[in-house]
């Protein structure tokens, strides 16, 4: 065994932790190299510390079936197609359950699940694209060391497993930047079925009364807190959560809120209530599951980090560069809400997306929706709340939110919520395809990279709070 000349050589300490993989691997005669590395945080940053191709980066995914669990052994670049997967296997398969994972993987650090199922007594498949590889690298159950060996040695590794086409190449479509051909590229990206749906009337949901109250008085430039209070009181259930939300130790308010009026004037405001009521009545329109990447706890959750870290960004910009809080707190709310509209249109694809993203969760999103959907979220939810009459400002957040670079019309509303998304996936938070700070965004936003974790910081040390907020609303 051997180190490359360009990392550090492994620890004793780190080697000892492990012993029983190494011992497993030397106990083969097989020769690999170590490479150790700063901790990182997904397979990709490991690529590109290590400067090794990702195609040559294998991952693993563990499924469940009735017959025990089974690895999936791929390259990090490539996105597992599960529906292919059941069909080639003829199996009804799952993700496994962490609290399987952990039994299984008792010796190794969370989600670094080395691909040697001889070792840990399970099934495998191998993906049929690995086979044209000179060498392969691989996590040995941690994430700060990589292994190297040749294809030959590897495959000697894997005398039981299956092999078969269960992959696609990561899409190209991330490089396509939306502009003037946008409308060409979506009758190119997206099946008849659904932009037919989402155009006639007839299917797509109207905007919920109390919305349409909310959005209403949002135009009147004479409303009162009692006007507001007035037509929020007519929905006993978001009444009672504004309420709780005021006395939530976030806000810090030791005083007694009766009413929704009290709840406006004394804690949280009339522009921050008004958007906060109508992200909550658009929200709770639409039917979602309440479990699984997209399902509804993970999204009340996200949402409400991300509303509030928008606001804690918000006060890090200089005064003159500040957006309209409440608006950009709405733009939070919102921002994800084509999840919760093709959970509503289309159950079985939302289905199968929640388990495309359990199996992959390092591709982005939107190459995922568009490889199962053939449409993403973004595109989704600006079409229906377009068709609601949002503001300009928040579909502009809805539109352009995983785009690192924008710079049109209202771009600080997509540009923090950018920020903010990115942010939280440090915390597996939302669905940033990375979570590192664009630059350029900074830069529009006249705020450093150490402001915006300044930001997240804040928001991290009332985190109790938030989740109490959480919990009532996926209740």
């Amino acid at each position: 065994m051997s180190d490359l000349s360009n990392t550090f050589s492994i620890t004793p300490e780190s080697k000892a932790r492990f012993r029983n993989i190494y011992e497993y691997l030397d106990g083969l005669a097989l020769s690999y190299e170590v490479i150790e590395h700063a901790e990182t945080r997904s397979l990709e940053q490991a690529a590109q510390l290590c400067a090794i191709p990702r195609t040559e980066l294998l991952r693993t995914v563990i499924l469940s079936e009735e017959h025990g669990a089974l690895m999936a052994i791929l390259p990090c670049n490539r996105l597992l197609d599960f529906s292919v997967l059941c069909k080639t296997l003829n199996r009804d398969l799952a993700p496994a359950q962490y609290e399987s994972l952990q039994l299984i993987f008792k010796e190794c650090e969370a989600n670094s699940y080395p691909p040697l199922p001889d070792y840990f007594e399970m099934d495998a498949i191998l993906d049929k694209s690995i086979l044209s590889l000179e060498d392969v690298y691989f996590e040995p159950g941690n994430h700060h060391t990589l292994i190297k060996m040749t294809r030959q040695d590897f495959l000697s590794l894997l005398h039981n497993a299956w092999q078969g086409d269960f992959s696609a190449p990561i899409a190209s479509l991330t490089e396509m930047k939306e502009n003037s051909q946008l409308a060409a590229q979506i009758n190119q990206f997206t099946p008849k079925r659904f932009e037919n749906r989402l155009q006639e009337t007839i299917e797509l949901p109207a905007v919920p009364p109390m919305a349409d109250k909310i959005l209403q008085l949002r135009s009147d430039p004479n409303a009162t807190a009692m006007n507001l209070a007035v037509i929020i009181e007519k929905d006993p259930s978001l009444a009672a959560q504004l309420i709780k939300w005021a006395q939530s130790p976030y806000y810090g308010y030791s005083g007694k809120i009766i009413s929704v009026e009290n709840a406006i004037i004394k804690v949280l405001g009339f522009d921050l209530v008004l958007n906060l009521a109508l992200g909550l009545a658009l929200n709770r329109s639409m039917k979602v599951p309440l479990d699984g990447p997209l399902g509804l706890k993970a999204y009340w959750k996200f949402s409400i980090y991300a509303a509030t870290l928008i606001e804690n960004l918000i006060y890090e910009m200089p005064k003159a560069m500040r957006p309209i809080r409440g608006l950009a707190y709405l733009s939070g709310l919102l921002h994800n809400f084509g999840h919760l509209v093709l959970a509503e249109l289309f159950p079985p694809q939302h289905f199968l997306l929640n388990r495309y993203l359990e199996v992959n969760p390092e591709v982005s999103i939107n190459e995922i929706e568009k490889h199962v959907l053939g449409v993403t979220h973004t595109q989704i939810g600006t079409w229906l709340l377009q068709n609601w009459g949002m503001p300009a400002e928040v579909l502009a957040a809805v539109k352009w939110h995983h785009e690192g670079d924008y710079s049109n019309e209202h771009a600080v509303y997509a540009n923090l919520a950018c920020i903010a998304g990115r942010l939280l996936k440090r915390y597996n938070m939302g669905d940033a395809t990375e979570d590192s700070l664009p630059p350029e965004i900074l830069g529009s936003l006249s705020m450093s990279a150490e402001q915006a974790e300044a930001a997240l910081e804040k928001l991290l040390s009332k985190k109790d709070g938030l989740d109490s907020i959480v919990n009532q609303l996926s209740a």
